[in-house]
């Protein structure tokens, strides 16, 4: 790790970067983020196994902070809590431009230089993907929210329990969101801000836990929900939903177009795809079979 002092961080940008698994890709990222105008907050989630061991992971160029490790459950609060504190972190030691959000098995697109100037010409807009609500994801209190994806017999008897509450729920009009006055978004979970957005989303963190708590999949909502109902809402780079808002390229577009992705992974197939695209900085994920062949593919045209 790094031990090199902070200077001035306003001219600098902040990398949240969450992380479980494949360490191969995760040092790639690290290399490419690794220059002098980043600092770097990296998550490695509690549950990873020895490979991931923080000590294994450096930098040269930037300053890289470990964040407090938590266990992070897919589609549970703890993404959210794991965002808001590398997130406090980085507003704490203060003021960068920038605070980028990605996981460890994504891949910038450009190289750093490019990246820099291309905030250095849009320094006050919030990029992150803004769409229509899902109602149904902050409406209900979603019991065991943290044990998505255990399995076996007690699994079962979770989930039915779940969703015979949700059954009540329903029947009965129950809309905890209501209570907050508060127009919800949604998107995808991985964004670009500036410190104003990032400072007011912190000093907000008790609201988010008090309407993202009971919620299911509330990452790919709270950052979109704070920022509508804000000051931050006219800065919006595309708040009406038309482009990709988040500056990420993901294999979605290909799958509304019925070509199927294993876990939504890019593949050598998707070389031409990617390397065509004009208008996002980052891409995920990579975490298939041919992730790091198709890294270099993107290193070699596009840095």
């Amino acid at each position: 790790m790094s031990n090199k002092d902070k200077t001035d961080t306003a001219n600098k940008h902040a990398y949240l970067v969450m992380a479980h698994q494949r360490p191969d890709l995760l040092k790639k990222l690290l290399e490419s983020l690794d220059d002098k105008r980043n600092d770097i907050y990296l998550h490695i989630d509690k549950k990873a196994n020895e490979d991931m061991n923080p000590s294994l992971f450096s930098t040269n160029e930037s300053s890289l902070f470990l964040t407090k490790r938590i266990r992070v459950n897919w589609a549970g609060y703890s993404q959210i809590e794991c965002t808001l504190n590398m997130l406090e972190d980085a507003v704490r030691r203060g003021g960068y431009s920038r605070y980028h959000l990605i996981t460890g098995g994504s891949f910038p697109l450009r190289n750093q230089d490019y990246i820099h100037s291309f905030f250095d010409n849009h320094p006050t807009e919030e990029f992150m993907d803004i769409d229509n609500p899902v109602p149904e994801r902050v409406m209900y209190r979603y019991l065991f929210n943290e044990s998505f994806r255990a399995q076996g017999r007690k699994a079962r008897l979770m989930w039915q329990i779940r969703e015979k509450y949700l059954d009540i729920q329903r029947r009965r009009g129950v809309d905890r969101f209501k209570k907050f006055n508060m127009e919800h978004k949604k998107g995808l979970a991985y964004w670009s801000i500036t410190n104003g957005m990032a400072s007011h989303t912190v000093a907000n963190r008790k609201l988010i836990r008090d309407m993202m708590k009971y919620s299911e999949c509330g990452d790919e909502v709270f950052m979109q929900t704070i920022a509508y109902n804000s000051e931050y809402r006219d800065r919006l780079f595309d708040k009406d939903g038309k482009t990709h808002g988040s500056l990420r390229l993901t294999t979605w577009p290909l799958e509304d177009n019925g070509i199927k992705r294993q876990n939504h992974n890019f593949t050598m197939e998707d070389k031409e795809f990617i390397l065509n695209d004009k208008n996002s900085l980052f891409a995920l994920k990579f975490e298939g079979s041919d992730g790091l062949k198709l890294i270099e593919e993107i290193k070699k045209s596009n840095y």
